[in-house]
């Protein structure tokens, strides 16, 4: 049993009716003293995570688990394995549980087994519609719009109703997120240590999918960097191209955001013998389907980077001496390049790309 220490320490994404009702606390841990029965409490403090994540998926220990257990089978120097090496970069879980009830688990509304037939069910709207609507990317030029429209659009899906399973972590380190770190030095350590921990995801066969400023950790006791939240990870055999967006969509990848790949390689002028020359039979085209992958995870490290950079430096936006008129004319460009960069949805913005 824990105990929490005030209020919620984070619950900004708990007021989003999509997100994961997602709220964090300061917690100590009661213990029953022998012999008078009476409480007492630890003198650490842990962190406790109060979240609603999708009925099927995994818990973020059991991901975290899974990754160490393929890391464990590559040998690393002085006989230790990946897995040991790995292991300083992510959370230690004390514990980590589904909730229940009167031994029911807590999950949210469930559709019944005949939903096919009820007004929950809808398409998902093709990407080249989605654009060419102009409802989600309103700064898009014509020609940009024509450009999105003539990408395959892929057949219609229909929307999977998933029902929320509430589960409860709580957390060894007591760390600071990225939104909270002043320090430029500790940013940068937090950053570069974010960058080996998906490097060894990478190396047990897995993309982490949700790298944001609020995930990648700064745990002050320790100096160093920790990545959290693996919800979402996936393995790469686990990939497919019509997986939802996930993540925060100021630090997402670009080609992630667009669904497309931007930056593919160049052709290369080859010689062709009589032999290997293409026959005159018409065939359909291959597309390139579009899949997230580790470099996508590494870029929103960077988007990490140019967010800090926006709104940390300087590192007092409303000071008590009225500003220089150029420090006035140079912090007005920075919001606009703020807003440029980072203010977007999950469809990125022009400025983005």
């Amino acid at each position: 049993r824990y105990l929490t220490e005030g209020g919620p320490i984070s619950e900004t994404a708990a007021y989003h009716i999509t997100s994961r009702a997602t709220r964090v606390w300061l917690v100590r841990e009661i213990f029953n003293r022998p012999g008078d029965g009476k409480h007492s409490l630890s003198d650490d403090y842990f962190v406790l995570r109060d979240a609603w994540l999708y009925s099927d998926a995994k818990l973020e220990s059991e991901i975290r688990n899974d990754i160490f257990e393929r890391l464990s089978k590559i040998a690393a120097e002085e006989g230790k394995t990946l897995a040991d090496a790995a292991k300083p970069y992510f959370m230690t879980f004390k514990k980590d549980w589904r909730v229940e009830f009167d031994g029911k688990r807590d999950i949210s509304f469930e559709l019944p087994l005949d939903y096919s037939d009820s007004s929950l069910t809808g398409l998902v709207p093709t990407f080249a519609a989605r654009h060419a609507s102009g409802s989600q990317r309103s700064t898009l030029s014509a020609k940009d719009v024509n450009k999105d429209a003539r990408l395959p659009a892929g057949p219609e899906q229909k929307l999977k109703h998933h029902s929320r399973m509430h589960v409860r972590t709580v957390y060894e380190e007591v760390c600071e997120s990225m939104y909270e770190v002043q320090n430029f030095g500790d940013l940068l350590r937090a950053l570069d240590d974010s960058v080996k921990a998906l490097w060894y995801m990478r190396k047990a066969g897995y993309v982490h999918r949700d790298v944001s400023a609020g995930n990648c950790l700064w745990h002050i006791d320790g100096k160093h960097g920790l990545l959290s939240d693996l919800e979402y990870a996936r393995r790469y055999d686990e990939l497919a191209g019509h997986d939802p967006k996930t993540g925060t969509p100021s630090f997402m990848a670009v080609e992630y955001q667009e669904q497309r790949h931007l930056f593919l390689p160049p052709k290369r002028d080859t010689v062709l013998s009589a032999k290997d020359k293409p026959s005159k039979k018409k065939t359909k085209p291959k597309g390139n389907r579009f899949t997230f992958n580790y470099y996508h995870d590494l870029e929103s490290i960077l988007w990490i980077y140019v967010w800090f950079l926006h709104y940390r430096i300087p590192d007092d936006p409303f000071p008590q001496e009225p500003r220089e008129p150029r420090e006035s004319r140079d912090l007005h460009f920075l919001y606009q390049s703020a807003n440029q960069l980072l203010h977007c949805d999950t469809g990125g913005s022009q400025g983005r790309r």
